[in-house]
């Protein structure tokens, strides 16, 4: 619709078939694990849902309804059981600019949208843990489903159980062909993937012709606290997360090195996503005090924005302004 209605630049527009190609792709991986599952209720249900929808929108606005029809295919190929449907391919915008190389108040505005998203679904799932949500939710599901399996007049041969080895297999469109405006189909796309296998076989080569190099041996030249900055972005995001967010630094022991890959970092990200670890390559970490003190400054007074419990008005960890503190008063 926004493409429809040219009231975007192609830069927006291009940036939501981003985001849409990555629900489509999270919708590939959903439903091969419910068909692994055999969970025939959700397939059912999303099924039933995905047709009432795009009903919706053929009668309300066809012209969309078949601009789309690449994004309709790998759906209905996806719900059908079809495999290994994701797309591994990124768009690479010639100079983009990363998160800190513009202006604070756009820095600002990423971190706000990041926590307000974050609060966001933390209140969806926790609302569904209610008995009475729960019990709404099954009555209302069961409505669904028995309406979908029993109305062949209106679902057609939807309603057969489908035994996911991908019957009605359709052919995928080409990454590009999801893209609206003429800059996104002539776009360059990336297998990311491969290309961090291909740094993975260059790095192992490097190890065998010249020994194994751990990176904490770099790495522990270079800094003064454990704190750093993970580099995410739309291009390299983490959990839902496209801005750069403060961690902490792990250091394994000396069994746990012995086992670790040498070119990884592990680290803890910060509040509230510390109950999890990561490995990060270093050139994924900022490693700048002022850069990272700073992302820590606005990362807080976003917390203490949006979090009532003062608890959580920290990063879960010393941050290098509250270090910098103790060292003062230590020297005093």
């Amino acid at each position: 619709e926004m493409y429809q209605n040219q009231k975007f630049q192609e830069s927006t527009i291009n940036r939501m078939a981003d985001g849409a190609i990555l629900s489509l792709n999270m919708l590939a991986v959903s439903c091969e694990e419910l068909y692994k599952e055999q969970d025939q209720k959700t397939i059912d249900l999303a099924k039933k849902r995905a047709h009432d929808k795009l009903s919706q929108l053929k009668s309300e606005n066809n012209t969309i309804y078949e601009l789309i029809e690449p994004h309709r295919n790998f759906m209905n190929a996806a719900l059908n059981g079809q495999k290994d449907l994701r797309y591994k391919q990124d768009r690479v915008e010639p100079g983009a600019k990363a998160l800190f190389e513009q202006d604070p108040t756009k820095i600002n505005e990423a971190f706000v949208k990041m926590i307000h998203h974050q609060q966001a679904f933390d209140k969806s799932r926790d609302a569904l843990l209610e008995p009475k949500t729960n019990q709404k939710l099954a009555k209302q599901h069961q409505s669904e489903l028995n309406e979908y399996r029993r109305n062949e007049c209106k679902y057609g041969r939807n309603n057969d159980n489908d035994n996911g080895s991908g019957s009605g297999k359709s052919s995928r469109a080409q990454v590009k062909d999801l893209y609206f405006t003429k800059s996104g189909k002539s776009a360059n796309f990336v297998d990311t993937e491969a290309v961090e296998r291909a740094r993975r076989e260059e790095r192992k080569m490097d190890e065998d012709i010249f020994g194994v190099n751990d990176v904490y041996d770099d790495l522990f030249k270079q800094i003064t606290y454990m704190n750093a900055v993970l580099k995410l972005s739309p291009q390299q995001d983490w959990n839902g997360i496209n801005t750069p967010l403060p961690c902490l630094i792990l250091t394994p022991t000396k069994q746990q090195r012995a086992n670790h890959d040498y070119t990884k970092v592990k680290i803890m990200p910060c509040s509230p996503y510390t109950d999890c670890t990561l490995d990060a390559s270093l050139d994924m970490l900022e490693l700048d005090e002022q850069v990272i003190k700073k992302v820590e400054k606005m990362h807080i007074r976003k917390l203490k924005k949006f979090e009532q419990d003062t608890s959580k008005h920290n990063l879960g960890y010393k941050s290098i302004k509250d270090q910098e503190r103790e060292i003062d008063i230590d020297s005093e």
